[in-house]
């Protein structure tokens, strides 16, 4: 069975880290498919048209306010969970 790897960014203004990180992350090899989430909490840098426009391949969400670190991963854990990316097991 393949498992499924989802890598999620939160981030809070930070388009001029964006760059380095995802062609970094994007240029690993990870021996499974997986897909890179970036959330992004109520950014005013155009965080997530930047990431749309030049990383097309990465998913970029935009969240309404800054929710803070706990609450924004939260979110996005929902996000990725909703679209059957991650499946968790109950111990």
């Amino acid at each position: 069975m393949k498992v499924r790897i989802s890598i999620i960014l939160l981030g809070w203004n930070s388009k001029r880290w964006l760059k380095n990180c995802l062609t970094s992350i994007l240029s690993q090899d990870l021996g499974e498919p997986f897909e890179v989430l970036l959330v992004d909490n109520g950014s005013t840098d155009d965080s997530v048209k930047y990431v749309k426009e030049d990383f097309p391949e990465v998913k970029a969400v935009g969240l309404d306010k800054n929710y803070g670190f706990a609450e924004g991963n939260n979110r996005a854990l929902e996000y990725a969970s909703a679209r059957q990316v991650c499946r968790f097991r109950q111990q």
